[in-house]
């Protein structure tokens, strides 16, 4: 039964001839060990990420405007902060929080 349907699979499959580099092919091939398949299947992989994709429609949903207006607005930033911006608004922070306490203290 197993072998039934191992050959309705390659039904569908046909080879093809590649040039390419003997070590990139032994690399290939090695790669292809350690993720538990052959160099086939791995390409084929590939290229069905890479291609399939693209070739069906992009469906695009359009999220109610009820949600989006109980969502508000986003806070996105325009640019992102360095990691200096981050520091600085980091110690402001922690040093109005130290003024704070330490007037509470002297009350």
């Amino acid at each position: 039964m197993a072998a039934a349907t191992s050959l309705k699979k390659k039904k569908n499959k046909k080879k093809l001839t590649l040039s390419i580099d003997e070590k990139v092919i032994e690399q290939g091939k090695e790669f292809a060990r350690g993720q538990g398949t052959s160099l086939s299947k791995l390409f084929e992989q590939f290229l069905k990420e890479r291609i399939l994709p693209t070739s069906e429609p992009l469906i695009i949903i359009e999220p109610d405007p009820e949600i989006l207006a109980l969502m508000g607005k986003p806070k996105v930033p325009l640019k992102p902060k360095t990691n200096r911006e981050y520091y600085d608004e980091y110690y402001l922070g922690r040093r109005a929080r130290y003024l704070e306490n330490s007037k509470s203290e002297e009350e």
